[in-house]
């Protein structure tokens, strides 16, 4: 299998009518907030949370989401 095949670039959930499970909530990380909607905050929508703020860019943080009650840290 190619890397084409797994969809490992796929960004459509940035779409705001994508919810890709209804009953679930989707950590994911990788594409830097920063790029989705220019915030160094956690985001969170459409059944995905967005936890990748850029900490080794000049313009980014590390971030933590503790998932008992969705309190969100910055470091």
């Amino acid at each position: 299998m190619q890397d084409e095949d797994y969809n490992l670039w796929d960004r459509s959930w940035l779409d705001e009518k994508f919810t890709p499970y209804k009953d679930y909530t989707i950590i994911v990380g990788h594409t830097p907030v920063q790029t989705i909607n220019g915030t160094d905050r956690i985001i969170k929508k459409n059944g995905l949370i967005c936890i990748d703020c850029g900490a080794p860019f000049e313009v980014g943080q590390l971030s933590c989401l503790r998932l008992d009650d969705m309190k969100e840290f910055y470091v």
